[in-house]
């Protein structure tokens, strides 16, 4: 399994030693991960990329965030040590680097180990082009290439993703997803083709239904769609399968269907149409006639006719799925109003197109249903993450009261969370995240689920309304998420409340992109038990409480993004000694944090990412940072610093990213020497509208040119 997955086909998402990255601190990092990724086969310059992704920012401003971006890229994906470092030592510190950073030249690393969704996806297509057969559809090899295909395509390239102010990203963006959507339906079709020819039409149907998902507007998807229903006898869905692609036609593109497509319509409504024709040819094939010496075929109506038979009589079980309907008076493994639950999950999110549906429907037990869990006579667990459900939760979920674990993470449900899910008190786990189309108000409900210890919502974009105080009288609750992982976040508004306090049993809190506002309540500093605390990306207000100090098992803490906090850094912050990040910072138009950095922060011994860039934290740098001997990152830029340097900050000997100065910075004098035992320094940025000047010696000057990334104008010293 590949360290590093991208999956750029559906939504955006990134999973790195199998667990989601969700530190991305805006869209444009992630555009820029998914340009290098897709583009890995050149480098790509930095004035490139720079005028790419910020095209209305004047160079140097253009430059310097995508140094800033590259930085926060850098330690989402882990990418610590380059290839051949001498002083790697651990076997992560001997992986070969993501990214192959210069100062000229930017490049994702093809050799490190990492899947792309899309280049896998086209990588398999282009294997059936270039492999010799005498017709697709007949092609064995390349029928099981286009079938290990479309499980990777869960949507449009990108899907839901947009830089409004990157037209050139867009543009790249939209021909990507043009590209890739014409061999997904490519691909379809050609299944499509292959199962039919074997007979198993009800494969044939899956695929011509994800078509039709796919391209709506697209008759000849229909046109195969109408095809394949009337041949498995189902002369009505046929018929209805035309007035839908009849109205689809007309709202999006104001036309009436093809003479084709209308003619194939009367054909099935006035039975007329010969089940065994193929109604689509592609441009320039022969029409194929049935041989006289062909095998005899029963009509498609008794050969299902036999299938029900046998299968009543036990023979056929599960092999053939007729419709879905389904008979919970034939069950008694579990109660009724339970069984009539999942039927109506099965039926309200398109289970016929699951990615697996195995014994839905088809086995009278339902236990033994993919997914699904029981013990003592009742579901207890329900997991089918990332099975392509669509459609509504059913309120009927609420009926399984006896229900441990909820798990639907990463599927198309739409629409609101039931109240009714508020019924399930013994439930343990709830994840309903990442359905982008999850929609409304957070159930007050939820907060009778007193049994919950892990909550989670987030990657969901469209919820709305305030975060429900009754969420508080969730006290054994461990997890909490409420984010999204894309810019802008979710519409989820008014203050945090204070309630959350009493979560005291909670170790992980991720508020991260939301619209929420006001203070920071000090009620937080209740719950000792968080190690991870992201409240980044919000409309927060007000100073940052002291009472986070009493964190005490904290590892990392999030309040970046927040442009209305203010105040000073508490200085009880640094009696978190187990943190390992703290980030402050915004990266747009700054914080309103002001004083000075608390000398405190150097108890910090674990740290090993700080940023407090695009503040007002005026005064010197406290040589107490040199303290932090594990750090990777520091970032203490756009702030009125002022004075000198500290030496104190060559102790930092494990630092690989060092930023100071720039923008309204009053730093002055000389780099300090001791800068000169930072050997794994690989970004520096130091001098930008600063008074700070590099020692001309020829041994600082050597040290210096041996950074692979150093930002900004280098002046020398006149005297030291």
């Amino acid at each position: 399994m590949a360290r590093l997955t991208i999956s750029l086909l559906g939504p955006f998402q990134v999973v790195l030693d199998g667990e989601p990255v969700t530190v991305f601190e805006s869209d444009k990092v992630r555009a820029l991960l998914a340009y290098l990724a897709v583009e890995a086969h050149q480098p790509h310059r930095r004035e490139t990329l720079a005028g790419l992704f910020w095209p209305e920012w004047p160079e140097r401003s253009a430059r310097h965030n995508l140094s800033q971006a590259l930085l926060n890229l850098r330690y989402a994906t882990g990418d610590r040590a380059r290839s051949g470092d001498r002083d790697a030592t651990s076997a992560e510190d001997r992986m070969l680097p993501f990214l192959l950073v210069t100062r000229q030249t930017i490049r994702f690393n093809e050799d490190s180990d990492y899947l792309l969704d899309s280049i896998a996806f086209a990588a398999l297509l282009a294997a059936c082009e270039k492999h010799r057969h005498d017709e697709m559809k007949t092609c064995d090899p390349c029928m099981e290439r286009l079938q290990q295909a479309i499980p990777l395509y869960r949507g449009d390239f990108l899907g839901g993703f947009s830089l409004a102010d990157s037209p050139a990203f867009e543009e790249w963006a939209l021909l990507q997803r043009e590209r890739l959507q014409r061999l997904a339906t490519d691909a379809l079709y050609y299944l499509t083709e292959f199962c039919e020819e074997r007979e198993e039409l009800e494969q044939a149907l899956q695929h011509a239904w994800r078509w039709v998902e796919l391209v709506p507007w697209q008759e000849r998807a229909h046109r195969q769609l109408m095809h394949l229903l009337a041949r498995s006898g189902r002369r009505n869905a046929a018929l209805q399968q035309y007035r839908a692609c009849r109205r689809i036609l007309g709202d999006e593109l104001g036309v009436e269907p093809a003479p084709k497509t209308l003619e194939l319509f009367e054909q099935i409504r006035d039975g007329k149409y010969k089940y065994l024709e193929i109604p689509y040819q592609k441009k320039g094939a022969k029409t194929r006639e049935l041989s006289k010496s062909r095998p005899f075929r029963l009509p498609a109506r008794a050969v299902i006719f036999i299938v029900v038979l046998l299968s009543s009589f036990g023979l056929l079980a599960g092999l053939l799925k007729l419709n879905s309907t389904h008979s919970c008076a034939d069950q008694a493994n579990i109660p009724k109003i339970e069984c009539q639950a999942l039927v109506t999950l099965y039926n309200e999110t398109g289970g016929s197109d699951w990615k697996n549906s195995s014994g839905w429907l088809s086995d009278t037990t339902p236990c033994t249903w993919f997914g699904v869990m029981c013990n003592g006579g009742s579901v207890t667990e329900l997991k089918l993450r990332d099975n392509n459900l669509s459609g509504p939760i059913p309120p009927e979920l609420g009926d399984l009261r006896r229900l441990d674990i909820l798990d639907l993470y990463n599927n198309l449900i739409d629409g609101p969370i039931p109240p009714e899910l508020g019924n399930l008190v013994s439930l343990t786990s709830l994840d309903l995240s990442y359905n982008k189309l999850l929609s409304g108000s957070i159930p007050p409900e939820l907060g009778n689920l007193s049994n919950l210890r892990l909550l989670t919502v987030c990657g969901n974009s469209q919820l709305s309304g305030p975060i429900p105080p009754e969420l508080g009288n969730l006290v054994r609750l461990e997890s909490l998420c409420l984010s999204t992982v894309h810019e802008g976040g979710t519409q989820l508004s008014g203050p945090i409340p204070p309630e959350l306090g009493n979560l005291t049993r909670l170790q992980s809190l991720d508020l991260a992109n939301c619209l929420v506002g006001g203070p920071i309540p000090p009620e937080l500093g209740n719950l000792t038990n968080l190690t991870s605390l992201d409240l980044s990306y919000n409309q927060l207000s007000g100073p940052i409480p002291s009472e986070l100090g009493n964190l005490t098992n904290l590892k990392y803490l999030s309040v970046c993004g927040n442009n209305h906090l203010s105040g000073e850094i508490p200085p009880e912050l640094g009696g978190l000694f187990q943190l390992e990040s703290l980030y402050l910072s915004s990266d747009k138009g700054g914080t309103q944090l002001s004083g000075e950095i608390p000398p405190e922060l150097g108890n910090l011994r674990r740290l090993e990412y700080l940023d407090i860039s695009n503040s007002l934290i005026s005064g010197p740098i406290p040589p107490e940072l040199g303290d932090l001997t594990n750090l990777k990152y520091l970032s203490l830029v756009q702030n009125p610093f002022s004075g000198s340097l500290p030496s104190e900050l060559g102790n930092l000997v494990n630092v690989e990213e060092l930023a100071v100065g720039e923008g309204i910075s009053e730093l002055e004098g000389s780099l300090p020497r001791s800068l000169m035992n930072l050997k794994k320094l690989k970004y520096f940025t130091y001098s930008t509208n600063t008074d700070l000047c590099a020692p001309p010696d020829a041994a600082f000057q050597e040290w210096l040119d041996s950074i692979p990334t150093l930002d900004g104008p280098r002046v020398l010293c006149q005297s030291e």
